[in-house]
């Protein structure tokens, strides 16, 4: 018997999610929701996953490939999670051209690999005040943007921390020969 009262909001959370999204919701005993993958576009499955999961809340993604059609918004404490631990097993990847992974703002994202956005004008991943990425990889991703949005990733304000990252083979396809000061494919930090 679950005696720290989130049964209910777990089964609440069950309903609403089941009817609304194409990708299946599992509540799991301690309260944090499970997604798994639809083999669409999962965005509006996971982002009202971290709208609805409260603050502090955790939102748990299944093993499997994730596609998004827009940024995500991790913001409020929330935790996005591979399941698993190992961001090899949990990949998201864009399904169109110009669509970063994530803007983590107070928020956390850890054991995910994002993989693959292309032609973004902005960081594939922002990590803003007190937004935090722990065990992820940013791999394979082509970003075209300019000034601090030319990097793979951004970490920007107070308390913006990665750890325990990978960030290999991602390339800015304007570079500088295009009238910038600068271009990476990797890390910027301000």
């Amino acid at each position: 018997m679950n005696t720290n009262g989130k049964i209910g909001v777990a089964a609440n959370r069950l309903v609403c999610f089941l009817l609304g999204a194409a990708a299946t919701l599992v509540a799991s005993s301690s309260g944090a929701e499970t997604l798994q993958p639809s083999g669409g576009d999962d965005y509006a499955t996971i982002q009202a996953a971290i709208d609805n999961v409260g603050s502090w809340g955790k939102v748990s993604l299944a093993q499997g490939t994730w596609k998004i059609s827009k940024a995500l918004a991790v913001t409020n404490g929330v935790t996005l999670v591979g399941e698993t631990g190992d961001p090899e097993d949990v990949r998201i990847t864009t399904t169109a051209k110009d669509v970063a992974f994530a803007t983590v703002k107070g928020g956390t994202v850890s054991g995910i690999a994002f993989h693959g956005a292309w032609g973004t004008q902005k960081p594939a991943l922002s990590l803003l005040a007190g937004g935090v990425a722990t065990n992820c990889i940013v791999r394979s991703c082509e970003v075209t943007g300019g000034g601090n949005d030319a990097c793979a990733v951004t970490l920007n304000g107070a308390d913006a921390l990665m750890t325990h990252c990978v960030v290999s083979n991602n390339v800015n396809s304007a570079g500088p020969g295009n009238g910038m000061a600068r271009a990476c494919g990797g890390v910027h930090v301000e």
